[in-house]
């Protein structure tokens, strides 16, 4: 019985340590993702405007290694629920279990996503706006950036949705 137990408590908290690193999101709290404060376009567009070639692309392989750490952890929900298979009740418990992270994974990813997509339209706007001042070629290294987030933001929200699909299967 501890086994399962413990099976299904890891179950629940393999999911929400998957998306932290990526997706912070509190109604309290700032939105924040790949170290992107999302609460404040305009200073977001200021470090996009700070970052170089090489930054941007540390920024897209940190954008993709999140969405495989999240590929991940469906790999270890695989895993658990195979182990369960044969113990007598374990289903119940890994149900629950996974059902709670569930909804916390689906619900709190699903508001970030959807504000940090309205927020990278707002910074993209800004610089329109700010197209003479920054010059032609910062104006499409920073749309470039601005791409790999947006990119990085839909890669991540369909792991999600993986993620909460494979939750979704029974024992």
């Amino acid at each position: 019985m501890k086994k399962i137990l413990f099976a299904a408590i890891t179950a629940t908290f393999l999911t929400v340590p998957a998306i932290s690193p990526a997706v912070a999101h509190d109604t309290s709290d700032p939105l924040s993702f790949a170290g992107f404060d999302f609460t404040n376009p305009d200073r977001i567009l200021d470090k996009l405007i700070e970052l170089d070639q090489d930054d941007i692309k540390a920024l897209e392989t940190d954008l993709s290694d999140a969405s495989t750490d999240i590929l991940d952890a469906i790999d270890d929900i695989e895993d658990a629920r195979e182990e369960l298979r044969d113990l007598p009740g374990a289903g119940i418990f890994f149900s629950i279990a996974v059902g709670v992270a569930k909804q916390s994974v689906s619900f709190a990813s699903e508001e970030a996503l959807t504000r940090a997509e309205d927020v990278l339209v707002n910074v993209e706007g800004l610089l329109t706006e700010r197209r003479n001042d920054v010059g032609e070629a910062e104006f499409v290294e920073t749309s470039g950036a601005i791409d790999v987030l947006r990119v990085g933001l839909t890669d991540f929200r369909y792991a999600i949705d993986a993620l909460i699909e494979a939750m979704e299967k029974t024992v």
